[in-house]
């Protein structure tokens, strides 16, 4: 039931509800009766609320530098995109860090940023068994261009990142 209530809650995490308990009682008896069902047996719906409002911090999904960047270059480099960051899919257990829009095809694709955790060393470039079955998971939703850390490492300058970002997108979005 925990992970079912992180979805929950990242789903309306940004709306105008999530300080409204009248709005959040409704939300949950419409789009989720059965969880619904369930916080009536167990715990009260303010509680659930109250708690689930606490835990907002540890429940919002990280923004890296490196993804902060590459949005910024993403912005400047390309007019006709729409992007979304730290986007669930697949019922909430999959977390892609970028996702572009194309507006002209209407296409979309994610971004994924690997860092020295998805690989078997810091050092070695092979990707780890956890990295690549996720990754597998991913591409059933979308097309997926990886940028791992030690690419993006070795540019110096905003100007070189914003060149290779440009080069890795460029097929995709032109």
């Amino acid at each position: 039931m925990f992970s079912l209530t992180i979805y929950l809650f990242r789903e309306f995490l940004n709306d105008k509800f999530a300080s409204n308990l009248t709005y959040f009682t409704e939300y949950i008896k419409t789009a989720h009766p059965e969880f619904y069902k369930k916080l009536q047996g167990q715990a009260s719906i303010k509680q659930t609320f109250e708690k689930l409002r606490q835990n907002v911090r540890k429940l919002e999904p990280k923004r890296t530098t490196s993804q902060a960047e590459i949005v910024d270059i993403i912005k400047e480099r390309f007019k006709n995109v729409e992007i979304r960051e730290n986007v669930l899919e697949g019922d909430g257990v999959i977390e892609y860090d970028i996702i572009i829009k194309n507006l002209k095809t209407n296409k979309e694709f994610a971004i994924e940023i690997f860092g020295p955790s998805h690989f078997k060393t810091n050092t070695d470039p092979i990707i780890s068994p956890s990295s690549r079955l996720g990754l597998r998971l991913k591409r059933k939703y979308h097309s997926v261009i990886i940028i791992p850390f030690f690419e993006l490492n070795e540019l110096r300058t905003y100007s070189e990142k914003a060149d290779y970002i440009e080069f890795l997108l460029k097929p995709v979005l032109h």
